[in-house]
C-alpha cells in the first residue's frame, strides 16, 4: 500500500471517529443540566435561638406570580434545621448556579458562641447569613424542607 493510500484510509479513521464523538454528544443532556454547585462544610456552631421578622414575603410582584409565596411559611425549627444542615457555597456559584425564586423568609439567628447575625432563605433553599461581625456566608440545603414543602 502506497503512502497516499494509508494517509486516505487515516483521513476517513478520523473522520469516522468525529463523526461517532458528534452523534453520541448529541444524545448527551445539555451541559447545564443536573450541575450542582461545589459545597463546603461550614462547620457553625450550634444554633440557640432563631427569629423569624419577614415570613412569607415575595420580592419580586411581577414574577412567578402563579408562585403562591404566602404558603412560604417557615418555623423556627426548619431555620434552625436549615443552618445546621446547610453547606457552604460560593458568592459566584449562589448567584449563577442556584434557583432565585421570589419567595423569602428572613430573619436573626444566635449561636451557642455568642455569635450572632441575619438570616435569610428562599423557597429554593438557597440561604444567606450576615454575621454581626460581616461574614457572608451563603449556603444552600437541597435536602432540607423548608414551610412543609407545601409547594411546587
Amino acid at each position: 500500500m502506497g503512502v497516499i493510500a494509508t494517509g486516505k484510509i487515516l483521513i476517513a479513521a478520523a473522520c469516522l471517529v468525529a463523526a461517532g464523538a458528534m452523534a453520541s454528544n448529541s444524545q448527551k443532556a445539555p451541559a447545564d443540566e443536573g450541575i450542582e454547585p461545589t459545597v463546603f462544610p461550614l462547620n457553625l456552631p450550634d444554633v440557640r435561638w432563631v427569629v423569624i421578622t419577614e415570613n412569607a414575603q415575595r420580592t419580586a410582584p411581577d414574577v412567578d406570580t402563579d408562585l403562591r409565596c404566602d404558603r412560604f411559611a417557615v418555623t423556627q425549627r426548619e431555620i434552625a434545621t436549615f443552618v445546621r444542615r446547610a453547606q457552604g457555597v460560593s458568592a459566584q456559584d449562589a448567584m449563577h448556579m442556584l434557583n432565585w425564586t421570589p419567595c423569602l423568609a428572613s430573619g436573626r439567628v444566635g449561636f451557642v458562641d455568642g455569635r450572632t447575625g441575619r438570616w435569610s432563605v428562599n423557597l429554593s433553599r438557597k440561604g444567606w447569613l450576615l454575621m454581626d461581625d460581616g461574614q457572608e456566608i451563603h449556603m444552600y440545603c437541597p435536602e432540607c424542607r423548608l414551610a412543609g414543602q407545601r409547594l411546587p
